[in-house]
């Protein structure tokens, strides 16, 4: 695992945000930003915890999976959105094995002190994406960490929002619902980058 940019000092408390954060999209911000309002009434520090590779590309090889936000643009997004430190870990054959108890023990208690971890409803990892939120919950129950579920994010007008619905949107042509689901104004590049797809 590396640190983006700055590192937290040692034995900085810190909450921490975890998930692939493709397209940085309003769920991802509602998940950082809940992190935000633990973090300033427990005065810890936000970490989002990512990867530099997508572990569907990993997973699936053979599979087209064309990426929302390049790192670069991620990390910008990121820190907009409220995070205080980025880590990234590398998401290979090894890290995929490794199970949901090993992740958190390995990859965050290792490197961090984690004091609250926040995920999305539908969020799992480690080996078989066996660790669900309810699986999380009892390890982190037995660690002392508190662990936070942010429920389903949708648009005004109703839309579940999820990266898979903007690729889906994308490749339609669909630009008003990609942006009502990135809170954003899509950028041409990724616009061109779907146009004609199949996904």
């Amino acid at each position: 695992m590396r640190w983006l940019k700055t590192a937290p000092e040692k034995g900085e408390a810190l909450v921490v945000c975890l998930g692939y954060f493709d397209g940085v999209h309003i769920g991802h911000q509602k998940l950082i930003g809940t992190a935000k309002e633990i973090a300033e009434r427990e005065g810890f520090s936000v970490c989002v915890h990512t990867y530099d590779t997508s572990p569907v590309s990993v997973l699936f090889p053979d599979r087209k999976n064309p990426i929302l936000t390049e790192l670069p643009e991620k990390e910008r997004l990121l820190i907009d959105a409220g995070a205080d430190y980025i880590a990234l870990s590398h998401f290979d054959g090894e890290f995929m094995r490794m199970s949901g108890e090993e992740f958190i023990d390995r990859e965050l208690r290792g490197n961090m002190l984690v004091k609250y971890i926040v995920i999305g409803f539908d969020h799992r990892f480690g080996y078989k994406g066996k660790t669900d939120a309810a699986k999380l919950q009892l390890i982190c129950d037995d660690r002392g960490i508190n662990l936070v579920v942010v429920p389903e994010v949708y648009t005004k007008q109703g839309e579940a929002v999820s990266s898979t619905a903007i690729k889906k949107a994308l490749c339609k042509g669909d630009i008003p619902l990609v942006e009502r689901m990135l809170g954003r104004k899509a950028p041409v590049d990724l616009v061109d980058k779907f146009k004609n797809c199949q996904f």
